[in-house]
């Protein structure tokens, strides 16, 4: 373990509404994330609205995120260990992530020189990457703990790691039907992903994968390494050319979710490399969850409910956030259609969600 444990300095305490401030806030995150799959072709007076409007709710759910991260603190017993093991990973991976996105776009902005590199890096850093990346682990955090035990429920799986292979198999399977239906492509992102998964869980069965390549750190020496690759991407073979773009295309989201599906494919939920996080936050490394927001499926579904139901005023087209009409009218509408939308699901998953509760608590540990 990264820190010893040491004892409460508060008595635990208990309120239900933490959990549909919890389930909000998931919503919200979505909501936000919608707003910034505007295309450059679609982008019109109306799309600004709808990306300022979608943006500020988003904010407020990181917001939202940090109370409740404090909330938990509280609640559980405030530990000095689960305090500093906090800290520890949402630090490593704002540098983690900021190192990342430097070799990317310096590899774009300037492929001669370090120099544009290390200035990107420090403004983006100071002004983007930090925030950016908090933003994503409270994207993920959130996520997971609102659905990740109702998952574990369904599989009748007492601890976690038992229930993650299935619930992967479901999500991409999800994520095929899910992209061909709307775009007829995309298809390669969640067989490469599960090609990984099934790759790394090979080479552990066949007692080929050294164990220090897949820690923390080594791990991300390791796609450091093939990021670094792009700057001499223009003298290498075309097929291989093709690789290192699909991988380090969007090079903060690949990477984590290879990071997190080797990592579990090697170890398991229960015997991570990581620092003594709850339960549900193991999966937070990353990671798949961000994949997940990013495809939006639940705001697709209120999309095509709404279009249902309000078929004269504009069509809403998920792919391209095409508005038609009078714009302002039908921002505040569709926001209080999601708002509607989002509040009774909530309210559905808050009345069972008490009987999920002991997966769900910062205190469980698998065995």
């Amino acid at each position: 373990m990264l820190f010893t444990r040491s004892k409460p300095l508060a008595k635990p305490r208990h309120s239900g509404g933490i959990d549909l401030l919890k389930i909000t806030a998931v919503f919200l995150i979505l909501f936000f994330h919608v707003g910034f799959e505007v295309r450059p072709a679609a982008i019109s007076e109306g799309n600004r609205l709808f990306m300022a409007f979608s943006g500020s709710f988003g904010i407020y759910a990181v917001d939202v995120f940090f109370v409740i991260a404090a909330y938990f603190l509280i609640e559980s017993g405030f530990r000095k260990d689960r305090f500093l093991s906090y800290l520890f990973v949402v630090l490593f991976f704002i540098v983690y992530q900021s190192l990342l996105f430097g070799v990317d776009h310096a590899h774009e902005l300037n492929q001669t020189g370090f120099e544009i590199f290390g200035e990107w890096l420090l403004r983006s850093f100071i002004y983007g990457a930090l925030l950016t990346n908090i933003f994503w682990f409270a994207s993920v955090f959130l996520f997971l703990n609102v659905f990740f035990p109702f998952v574990v429920k369904q599989l009748d799986a007492k601890l976690p790691d038992r229930a993650l292979p299935l619930f992967l198999a479901h999500v991409l399977i999800f994520l095929a039907v899910f992209n061909f239906i709307n775009t007829r492509t995309n298809l390669e992102e969640p067989i490469f992903f599960f090609g990984v998964y099934l790759l790394v869980y090979t080479l552990k069965r066949l007692h080929f994968a050294p164990k220090a390549y897949f820690t923390l750190p080594g791990f991300f020496l390791l796609y450091a390494a093939v990021a670094l690759s792009r700057f001499f991407q223009p003298g290498l073979p075309p097929a291989l050319r093709t690789l290192l773009d699909f991988t380090t295309g969007n090079i903060s989201t690949n990477s984590s979710t290879m990071l997190l599906l080797a990592l579990l494919a090697f170890y398991g939920v229960k015997d991570l490399p990581l620092p003594p996080l709850p339960a549900i936050s193991y999966l937070n490394q990353g990671s798949f969850a961000v994949y997940l927001i990013h495809a939006n499926p639940l705001f697709s579904l209120m999309t095509h409910l709404y279009n249902r139901a309000f078929p004269v005023l504009f069509h809403f087209d998920p792919l391209t956030v095409g508005l038609e009409g009078r714009f302002i009218p039908i921002v505040l509408a569709l926001a209080g259609f999601v708002y509607v939308f989002g509040t009774l699901v909530g309210l559905l998953l808050a009345k069972i969600y008490p009987y999920l509760k002991r997966q769900a608590s910062p205190d469980y540990r698998p065995a």
